[in-house]
């Protein structure tokens, strides 16, 4: 059996660019603009996500232009819109880009 490879942001350089990303973008979700927290349980716990994921483009792993700070809400959505239109790595990132959460009231959350 293969190797599994460590998950990017396990490893020192990972968490190194996780934080920088982060801090850069303010600790608020670029899709739904709330304020993100530490932790992993809360809806808006920090993650930080591949726009275009790394399964479909490794060589973006670390490119910060690649990344971006969602609240784990958001990311939900994220790994849907990946599921759903895999394998093609331009469209996973035109529908990231555009997705916007609307709450019951028609107003974007956050």
């Amino acid at each position: 059996m293969g190797e599994r490879m460590a998950h990017f942001f396990s490893t020192e350089r990972g968490k190194r660019i996780r934080q920088r990303v982060l801090v850069r973008d303010m600790y608020l979700c670029q899709m739904c603009g709330t304020s993100t927290t530490t932790g992993r349980k809360a809806s808006n716990s920090a993650v930080v996500d591949h726009v275009a994921p790394v399964a479909l483009r490794p060589d973006l792993v670390d490119d910060m232009a690649n990344l971006r700070c969602v609240c784990r809400r958001c990311h939900a959505a994220c790994d849907s819109i990946e599921k759903r239109l895999s394998p093609d790595s331009d469209a996973i990132v035109a529908a990231k880009l555009a997705y916007r959460p609307v709450g019951l009231d028609g107003y974007p959350i956050g």
